[in-house]
């Protein structure tokens, strides 16, 4: 039986694929392949960062074993293995080694050694899902009482290379607001030069961050253990919001200047801003930890907003969002997409305007400023994107007002 006009020329995604060959066993012969040569394509199906294509020759049983794997198999990723024949572009499920006989999908490209592909639903697997995955299994950490690790994310190398350095908090230091640590105090680190291998650990998509959290450790001789319940809630939401926006944190950049050495920035050079975190350098945990809060534990200087004490009533520095009925900050354009006009939050019987160098001053609530036709609900780190610009002479655009909003709906 030939391919005939049953089988699309291109799936839309491994699901698709998998779909598109089950119809084709049910309606094909016993026995019968696509009957076409090896250099005929069948259909073509983008997996992870590829577009592979199923050749000709592909057999029956070929699929049969494919699907086998794909559907009831422990393979949760797909791969392009090592071979003794110079075929190094073939695509196997879920062993580096092992291909599967009759069953002749290949990449696009040619690799030069075995390595993941993707996840087994087709979604990409590389070093980004590698870096979130490290990220996750410190957080997993905080969760067990090892709340004493501090993540240092940072661009550098001469690859430029994200980079993640996982130290113990006493082991920091701070100069000209940034942190530092001595290199033999790293607990663990990792470069996205490496790909899919952390430390000694060749990370996959069925990689669990069990695991993960176990390699981070590995070559520790101090785990952390200890309570920061002010570190720990930074961190989870730090992890949150990068997860949201799909970009990695970054604390430093080796190339050209950091835009504002008192924030973290959510994906470098995007100016979605993000506050440093608190500072504690308490080995065993915060001396009665159980009964003060994390207010009481931070320093006036390393306050963040979510830690921060209420403001007076008439406060126009500092957090504005612990005002007395504090309900909303806004960016606010001159139309839709146009001109930005300024950073604005809103209470009960207020309204304010943020000036970079003097805080909040009120404005009139009738203010013909404040009847233009746009508005962005933006969440409070905001703020520290537009100081980020402030200080560079520039103004938000539509674009990071739009990324940074509270609510997912559309204006």
């Amino acid at each position: 039986m030939t391919i005939g006009s049953n089988f699309p020329p291109v799936c839309d995604d491994v699901h698709h694929f998998n779909r598109e060959l089950m119809a084709w066993l049910a309606r094909s012969p016993s026995g019968d392949g696509f009957g076409k040569s090896h250099d005929s394509v069948v259909t073509t199906v983008p997996i992870g960062n590829e577009r592979c294509q199923l050749r000709g020759d592909t057999t029956r049983a070929g699929v049969v074993a494919y699907l086998q794997l794909a559907f009831h198999g422990a393979a949760t990723y797909f791969v392009v293995p090592s071979t003794h024949q110079g075929v190094i572009h073939r695509v196997t499920v879920g062993s580096p080694s092992d291909r599967i006989q009759g069953f002749y999908l290949y990449t696009g490209e040619a690799h030069d050694e075995a390595q993941v592909i993707s996840a087994a639903d087709g979604t990409a697997f590389g070093w980004r899902e590698v870096c979130f995955k490290l990220l996750d299994a410190v957080a997993l950490l905080h969760a067990r009482g090892h709340q004493r690790l501090r993540v240092l994310p940072n661009l550098g190398g001469p690859m430029a290379s994200w980079r993640l350095v996982v130290v113990l908090a006493e082991d920091i230091t701070y100069r000209d607001q940034f942190p530092h640590w001595e290199f033999d105090s790293t607990v663990f680190s990792y470069s996205s030069a490496a790909e899919t291998r952390a430390g000694a650990l060749e990370i996959r998509p069925d990689t669990t961050l069990d695991v993960i959290a176990h390699e981070i450790l590995a070559g520790a001789t101090d785990a952390g253990m200890g309570i920061d319940w002010a570190y720990a809630g930074w961190y989870s939401e730090l992890l949150a919001e990068s997860h949201r926006l799909g970009a990695l944190p970054v604390h430093d950049c080796e190339y050209g200047d950091f835009p504002y050495a008192s924030s973290w920035e959510i994906g470098a050079g995007s100016d979605v801003a993000f506050p440093p975190p608190p500072r504690a350098n308490a080995k065993h945990g915060f001396p009665g930890e159980l009964s003060r809060s994390p207010v009481e534990l931070s320093s006036g200087a390393d306050l963040v907003p979510f830690t921060a004490p209420s403001l007076p009533k008439d406060a126009i520095h500092g957090d504005i969002t612990k005002l007395t009925g504090f309900m909303v900050l806004f960016a606010l354009f001159r139309e839709m997409r146009g001109a930005f006009v300024g950073l604005y939050a809103q209470t009960r019987n207020m309204v304010y305007r943020r000036e970079p160098g003097f805080g909040w001053i009120p404005v009139p609530t009738d203010a013909p400023e404040l009847h233009r036709s746009a508005r962005v609900a933006v969440n409070f780190r905001f703020i520290k994107s537009f100081e980020i610009l402030a200080a560079r002479d520039q103004r938000p655009n539509w674009d990071l007002a739009d990324q940074m909003r509270i609510f997912s709906e559309k204006s």
